[in-house]
C-alpha cells in the first residue's frame, strides 16, 4: 500500500500550473460529459414525443373525414411496405384485431416493430397511423446528437481556455520566483509585497521575516569570524615577539624567562581554540545526547578546574545535596558546568569562594554557580561571543557565556544570569536542566 501510494505520489505533477490545469480540465470533463448525457437523453425523449404527436395530428386530421377508408389511407399496400416512412391504413390491412383500443402502442407487425396510433371513426371503422420505430430511433438520435454536438465541440475550446487562464493567472507568481531565483547569493534584501498576488502575501511577509534572520545569522557569523580572528592574532603575535626576545636573550636566565612567558601564551592560545572548537559544536548541535548520573559529572569537572583554582587561590565550596543521582545529557552538562566554573575561578579575587549547588524540580535539574567577583554591567550583553566589560582586565576569551547559552538551548533548557557590581559584588548563574529517567544514548 505504501509503495502504491508512493509511486501515486511520484507521478503527480509537481507544476503548480499543470496541477491546476488537471483539476480544471478533469472537473470540466466530468460536468460537460454530464451535461452532455443528460441534454442527449432529454433531446432523445422530446424527438420522440414529438414523433408521437405526429402521428396523433395525422390521426386527427383522418378521424375528421367522412371518405371510406380505402379513400382516406395513403397505402393502399399491406402495412409491411416501408416506401413510406408515415402510413396509414385500416386495422385489417394492419393485421390488427377489430377490438383493438384506440391509441399508441409499439408492436411488431410481420418482422418489423412499428409504432402504432388507432383512430376511432364515427363510420368506415377505425384507422391505423403507423411509422417504423427503426426509422423514428434514427430521426431522435440524430436530432439529439444535433442538441450535443455545440457541446462536444465547445469542450477543447473550454480546454484551452482553461490552460490559457491558468498561465495567466499564475504569471506574476512565475515572475515573482524569477526574480527571487535569479538574486545573487548576498542578496538577502526584503520582497517586495505588494508586487505578488493578494493570496501570497503571508507567504511573502514569511519569506521576508526569514531573509531577515538569514541576514542576522550571516552577519553574525561574519562578526565572530572578524572577532575570532582578531582574538587570536593577539596571541599569537605576542607569542612571536616572546620568541624573538628569546632569541636575542644574552644569558640563559632571560630565555628561561622568555620561554615561561611564551608558554603561558600557548596555553591561553589552547584555551582559546578549545572554547572556540566547543562554541562550533554547540551551535552545530552535533554533541550526542549521552546521559550520566549528575554526581559523576560534577565530580570529573570538579577534578578538572581543581588546579585552575588552587593556581588563582579559589576556594570550591560544594552545598550539601548538591551530588544529585539524577540522569544528565553528559556532554552538553559537562561543558556547562566546566565554562561556568572556569568563568567563577578567573574572575574571583585571590581567597574567595565559588559555590556550587544543585537541586532537582519538576523534570529538571537546577544548577547554581556563585561567585565573588567584580559582577557584570550587562548580563544580557555577556552571552555574546568575545563580549567582555571594560572593568576586567583578567585574561579571557568571552566566550565561556556564550558556549553555555548555546547548550542550555540545544538541550531545552534555560538560563538566568543575576549579577551585582556593587558591594558585595559577585554573580550567580542558575542553569535548568531537563533530566532523564534511563541511561543510554540518543539523539534528540
Amino acid at each position: 500500500m505504501g509503495r502504491a501510494e508512493g509511486r501515486f505520489s511520484a507521478m503527480r505533477p509537481r507544476s503548480l500550473t499543470a496541477r491546476l490545469c488537471l483539476a480544471l480540465s478533469a472537473s470540466t470533463l466530468v460536468v460537460a460529459s454530464l451535461a452532455g448525457i443528460w441534454s442527449y437523453q432529454h433531446a432523445l425523449a422530446e424527438a420522440r414525443n414529438l414523433q408521437d404527436d405526429v402521428l396523433r395530428q395525422v390521426g386527427a386530421i383522418v378521424a375528421t373525414s367522412t371518405s371510406p377508408p380505402q379513400d382516406v389511407t395513403t397505402d393502399q399496400g399491406p402495412i409491411s411496405d416501408t416506401a413510406s416512412d408515415l402510413d396509414v391504413t385500416s386495422l385489417a390491412d394492419a393485421g390488427l384485431a377489430a377490438s383493438t383500443p384506440p391509441g399508441l402502442v409499439t408492436t411488431t407487425v410481420g418482422e418489423e416493430e412499428r409504432r402504432l396510433y388507432v383512430v376511432p371513426r364515427g363510420s368506415g371503422g377505425p384507422v391505423v397511423v403507423s411509422q417504423p420505430t427503426a426509422a423514428r430511433d434514427e430521426i431522435a438520435h440524430q436530432n439529439a446528437l444535433s442538441a450535443v454536438l455545440p457541446l462536444l465541440l465547445l469542450i477543447p475550446v473550454l480546454l484551452l481556455a482553461i490552460v490559457l487562464s491558468v498561465r495567466g493567472v499564475l504569471r506574476p507568481v512565475n515572475r515573482l520566483a524569477d526574480d527571487i531565483g535569479t538574486r545573487a547569493a548576498r542578496d538577502l534584501g526584503p520582497v517586495d509585497v505588494d508586487a505578488g498576488p493578494t493570496e501570497l502575501r503571508g507567504f511573502l511577509h514569511a519569506l521576508n521575516t526569514q531573509f531577515a534572520r538569514t541576514q542576522d545569522a550571516v552577519d553574525h557569523e561574519r562578526l565572530f569570524i572578524a572577532q575570532a580572528a582578531h582574538e587570536l592574532r593577539t596571541p599569537l603575535t605576542a607569542m612571536s615577539l616572546q620568541l624573538e626576545n628569546a632569541v636575542a636573550a644574552s644569558d640563559e636566565a632571560h630565555v628561561r624567562a622568555r620561554l615561561a612567558e611564551l608558554r603561558g601564551g600557548v596555553g591561553r592560545s589552547r584555551h582559546l581554540i578549545d572554547q572556540l572548537l566547543e562554541l562550533a559544536r554547540a551551535q552545530a548541535r552535533t554533541t550526542l545526547y549521552r546521559t550520566e548520573a549528575f554526581a559523576a559529572v560534577l565530580r570529573n569537572v570538579l577534578g578538572e578546574v581543581l588546579p585552575l583554582a588552587d593556581q588563582h587561590r579559589v576556594t570550591l565550596e560544594l552545598r550539601p545535596g548538591a551530588e544529585l543521582q539524577v540522569q544528565v545529557p553528559t556532554p552538553a552538562t559537562t561543558s556547562v558546568l566546566r565554562n561556568l566554573l572556569d568563568n567563577a575561578i578567573r574572575y574571583s579575587p585571590p581567597g574567595g569562594t565559588v559555590t556550587v549547588d544543585a537541586s532537582r524540580g519538576d523534570g529538571i535539574l537546577v544548577m547554581t554557580v556563585e561567585d565573588r567577583g567584580p559582577g557584570l554591567r550587562d548580563p544580557e550583553a555577556a552571552v555574546r561571543p568575545f563580549t567582555r566589560e571594560g572593568n576586567q582586565h583578567r585574561p579571557g576569551s568571552g566566550l565561556g557565556l556564550a558556549i553555555v547559552t548555546e547548550l542550555v538551548h540545544h538541550v531545552g533548557g534555560s538560563l538566568q544570569i543575576t549579577s551585582s557590581t556593587q558591594p558585595p559584588t559577585g554573580t550567580s548563574v542558575r542553569v535548568q536542566i531537563p533530566v532523564t529517567t534511563t541511561e543510554g544514548t540518543s539523539t534528540p
